[in-house]
């Protein structure tokens, strides 16, 4: 990570000099079109990312390759056929560089969103990023603080119902993706750092899925009964968990991070996200960065984006979201072309609501 950070880019080339016309993307999302297993979260940043796409005249195509890496590259030669201005690419699974030699020896300048390029990616290459002009930028949340806020939250709700030691199970999303490692790193040190007694009485990879999260869950909670506080690394975990949980007749302490929509049976599950509107960002930044407005900065940009489900700032989004109204939020508020630009946060997604 200290490699990209350490380097700039130069924002005067391979740029378009016809801005009336609309940029054209492609958006390469590595999730499911349709409702599943993982959750909505793929779809849902898709529609953040179309409804701030409509703002900035931008001609989206996203194509999804329903979790399957080897998919996605094959998509990816579909999109350059294209020859669209932009490529956005999500580094799951190790697949990021191989992708990025791909889009560079197409001359198409590509954006990384939630999951970026990282020094372990450049290890044993015979080339480095100062080789890859094309690479405009990665941008993505701190998943880190995700996983960190998520388990405080739920030292704190386990507080307030009991004064037994904490007994845990840690739910992950998958082995190898970073957003995953950062999220367990998070959780690891809050769990370190508590104030009461903690026990991680068990941890498992539940590949971001409601339906082997609640599988696993129920092998663990039959083994261990005293497993009070399940951390999960996405809300379709979650969600497994606590199916899992009421099975075993046992109320306990359990969330996730993304903002999915809740089942009836899952209602009080604490919930951290704010990632998911990420995609609008990357719009804005796009737009910026098309019309070179932005000025010279570090490649990889983190965004600290992440917020309880149940500050109100967060509900007013996760209702326009599941109400799929996201059009009714003015995202050019957040480019640098708006007089008054906003910071891109939650509590600012929501004053550029239009009422």
């Amino acid at each position: 990570m200290n490699l990209i950070k350490s380097l700039v880019i130069c924002f005067f080339v391979f740029l378009k000099c016809a801005p009336a016309n609309a940029i054209s993307v492609v958006f390469i999302n590595p999730g499911h079109q349709q409702e599943n297993s993982t959750g909505h979260f793929w779809l849902n940043v898709d529609r953040f990312m179309q409804a701030a796409a409509d703002d900035f005249n931008i001609d989206l195509k996203t194509f999804f390759a329903n979790r399957d890496h080897i998919y996605m590259k094959s998509l990816l030669l579909q999109a350059i056929r294209l020859k669209p201005d932009f490529i956005i690419l999500v580094n799951e699974k190790g697949v990021g560089l191989e992708m990025l030699k791909m889009t560079n020896q197409a001359n198409i300048p590509t954006l990384f969103l939630f999951n970026g390029l990282r020094d372990e990616d450049w290890k044993n290459q015979s080339h480095n990023i100062t080789e890859y002009p094309f690479l405009v930028a990665s941008i993505e949340p701190d998943n880190y603080q995700a996983g960190f806020k998520l388990a405080q939250e739920l030292l704190k709700q386990h507080q307030i119902r009991s004064n037994d030691p904490a007994k845990i199970l840690a739910l992950h999303g998958d082995y190898n993706t970073y957003a995953a490692i950062d999220r367990k790193k998070g959780m690891t040190d809050a769990f370190n750092a508590a104030t009461i007694a903690v026990e991680i009485v068990g941890e498992d990879v539940a590949n971001w899925s409601q339906a082997q999260s609640d599988t696993l869950s129920q092998a663990w909670l039959t083994r261990f009964s005293d497993i009070n506080l399940i951390w999960a690394a996405n809300d379709p975990i979650a969600f497994g968990a606590k199916k899992a949980s009421l099975e075993n007749y046992q109320s306990r302490v359990i969330g996730g991070i993304n903002w999915d929509k809740k089942p009836d049976f899952a209602k009080d599950l604490i919930s951290i996200g704010g990632h998911v509107t990420l995609g609008g960002y990357a719009m804005a930044y796009i737009n910026d960065y098309y019309h070179q407005l932005l000025p010279r900065q570090e490649i990889a940009l983190q965004v600290d984006i992440f917020e309880r489900e149940s500050k109100q700032s967060s509900k007013t989004l996760i209702s326009l979201q599941n109400k799929q109204q996201l059009h009714k939020i003015d995202f050019t508020k957040f480019s640098l072309q708006h007089r008054t630009r906003l910071i891109y946060t939650i509590d600012n997604l929501v004053k550029a609501y239009k009422h």
